[in-house]
């Protein structure tokens, strides 16, 4: 894993350019400036007065423009939670001045923002309405699941997996059957965690096989079913979906931490030495975490873990990335930091809520933290986590 980055800054653009305008607007929004939404706007009302034939002129650069400054804005409100604003942003309008695909992508964002104001309803419609021109849309699918799950409504979440089936036998006829591998995986990747909802835990497995059988994006991935296996107590079947992780830093890790939870503190402690003895340069990027965690969970002496959280946060030319953040988080925990962990978190919210991941960091890490801290600060830096879900 090389934690070295060759990206060269780039030129600022020339000044009273649209260009510049824009980055103006992108720099602001780094520095949570409270000019920044102004600043947005000054160029979206400019560019949205033009004729849409005058936008798309030539290569389209001035419409181009104008999508990165709504997203952008839509972005920083999310960001600094003013999901309100994010969702109504040029909500009148919209379809006069965005089509295609970025239009698609602008109904599912604000789609994601109803539903974090828990306007699940409002959602819901527009989500079906964009399900009615995308019936295949894999991110419309997924977030309709997601809505019906957190909400504890299983048999409509189940109808949603019986559609989408129906809607890609119904595309097989006119298409090349591999081309929709990735929705045959999603079909029986929601349908495990619908057993793991409902305690199947033998069913959750079988399902995300077939998934595994359909599509790379899930037999790559097994740590979408192992790591909820592992913290809902099923640790003989985590260990068989363990089997097909091919990183030895994840797999050690994994294996160590089913066993913690089972009580086998020596096989835990085994496992996790192992991992920390892995030379990081050879440890693949996605299992980076998992390297520092199996230090954090031997109680990080030497600040291994955690100064290779900080090395990585500290990249040049790249912004932090929120998992890291959470990493580093809790490896400040172990040091009774708790100022840093809490800047940590709040940097690492603010990322998942500014890329539209989720209104909250993932519910594992919550799990991680409270294996991890005393039971006060635990407690206190569970508002952070989602509380529900897989």
């Amino acid at each position: 894993m090389s934690l070295n980055s060759n990206s060269s800054t780039p030129q600022r653009p020339l000044k009273g350019s649209w260009e510049a305008s824009l980055f103006e607007a992108q720099e602001l929004a780094r520095r949570n400036d409270d000019r920044t939404v102004a600043a947005y706007w000054r160029l979206i009302d400019r560019l949205a007065a033009f004729a849409s034939e005058r936008r798309h002129a030539g290569s389209g650069r001035l419409q181009l423009f104008l999508e990165e400054a709504l997203f952008g804005v839509q972005s920083y409100l999310a960001k600094r939670g003013r999901f309100h604003e994010a969702a109504d942003v040029e909500s009148i309008r919209i379809e006069k001045i965005l089509d295609g695909d970025a239009l698609a992508e602008w109904t599912l964002n604000r789609a994601k923002l109803l539903s974090w104001q828990e306007k699940n309803e409002a959602a819901l419609d527009l989500l079906f309405a964009h399900l009615n021109q995308y019936p295949l849309s894999i991110p419309a699918r997924w977030l309709l699941f997601d809505i019906y799950i957190d909400a504890n409504r299983v048999d409509e979440a189940s109808a949603v997996i019986d559609d989408l089936e129906s809607a890609v036998q119904g595309e097989i006829a006119h298409s090349e059957e591999d081309a929709l591998s990735l929705h045959k995986g999603l079909i029986w990747y929601l349908r495990s965690v619908i057993s793991l909802t409902q305690e199947a835990w033998d069913d959750a497995f079988t399902y995300f096989e077939c998934a595994a059988q359909e599509s790379d994006a899930y037999a790559d991935n097994w740590h979408m079913l192992y790591r909820p296996l592992i913290f809902s107590g099923q640790h003989v079947l985590a260990s068989r979906a363990l089997n097909r992780e091919e990183s030895e830093a994840s797999q050690r890790f994994w294996r160590g931490l089913s066993g913690h939870y089972a009580g086998d503190t020596v096989g835990s402690k085994i496992e996790w030495e192992q991992v920390t003895q892995l030379d990081i340069e050879q440890v693949w990027v996605r299992s980076a975490v998992d390297w520092i965690l199996a230090h954090y969970f031997l109680g990080d002496e030497k600040r291994e873990g955690l100064e290779l959280a900080l090395r990585l946060l500290n990249r040049p030319d790249t912004d932090p990335e929120p998992t890291m953040l959470i990493a580093a988080a809790l490896g400040w925990s172990l040091r009774g930091e708790w100022g840093h962990v809490r800047s940590n978190l709040d940097f690492a919210l603010a990322g998942y809520r500014a890329n539209l991941q989720d209104l909250l960091l993932p519910k594992m890490y919550g799990v991680l933290a409270r294996a991890l801290m005393d039971e006060e600060h635990a407690a206190q830096f569970q508002r952070y986590f989602r509380q529900s879900g897989i």
